[in-house]
């Protein structure tokens, strides 16, 4: 199923407050800027792009693709947007996400190394239960429609066709493979009762992504981005171990974040 409306200045609330410029439509990274003419000088370099992210945005993987991704505030940031303080700097904030020197470590080395494994275990997962014509597709970055500098790259897109109503035919999905687990020992199901920051939470005997988890702002950011409105949170473990959690786009959670931790720009 598709999320039919897509984000305006308004519904971005805490994310466009803090690093975002709103000029007819036109949008740049206003919190590392110390003047009215640094701003203008942003929104042209960023208005000039837009066509070329474009054209690039599909390419995962390719030198732009990695330029652009580095350049602007993706969904697996949203969370630490969102939750940061009222003594937090939003100029700081935004260097630090947008112009980091981070180039991954061994934890994101191994969760990267295991993505094709743990696709290939969710579609043999979405077979098992009756699910059949199952693809796959890695469409790259996704700009927020209006929003440029704001956006996304989904791990993947699954089309199927499911046997019952309890799962959905057209979803987002998200992977992780928690480098933790695997040097513990420990399976999906282990972990939840056993590491304080882990994701999931059990509710009723069903494992659920927590909405306070910055895993949980992400997932919401990418389906925004990309206009479908479920998703599937894939995390793997030891010892083959899997979850896949069932995660609906929250209208309510996405459209009103909290203003109050965020430096109002404009």
């Amino acid at each position: 199923m598709l999320y039919g409306s897509r984000l305006t200045s308004a519904h971005l609330g805490t994310i466009a407050n803090v690093c975002i410029v709103c000029a007819d439509d036109t949008y740049a990274v206003a919190a590392v800027a110390d003047s009215d003419l640094e701003k203008e000088e942003l929104v042209q370099k960023m208005t000039e792009k837009v066509n070329e992210i474009g054209k690039t945005a599909g390419e995962q993987g390719s030198e732009q693709w990695l330029k652009e991704r580095r350049n602007r505030l993706t969904a697996s940031n949203f969370g630490s947007v969102c939750r940061m303080r009222n003594t937090t700097s939003p100029k700081s904030t935004v260097q630090n996400l947008l112009y980091s020197t981070f180039k991954g470590n061994a934890a994101t080395a191994y969760g990267l190394s295991q993505e094709s494994e743990t696709e290939r275990q969710l579609v043999d997962w979405l077979v098992s239960r009756g699910a059949s014509e199952v693809s796959v597709s890695h469409p790259g970055l996704v700009p927020l429609p209006g929003h440029n500098v704001l956006g996304a790259s989904p791990d993947g897109i699954v089309v199927c066709q499911p046997n019952h109503s309890n799962m959905p035919s057209h979803f987002i999905v998200e992977y992780k493979n928690p480098k933790k687990l695997n040097d513990l020992n420990l399976t999906v199901q282990e972990a939840v009762g056993l590491i304080k920051e882990f994701p999931l939470r059990k509710v009723d005997e069903k494992f659920e992504l927590k909405k306070s988890h910055s895993f949980y702002y992400q997932v919401q950011g990418v389906m925004a981005a990309t206009g479908i409105s479920e998703a599937a949170f894939v995390i793997r473990g030891a010892k083959s171990s899997m979850e896949v959690v069932w995660v609906p786009f929250d209208t309510e959670f996405f459209y009103t974040m909290p203003t109050e931790t965020f430096e109002v720009l404009f």
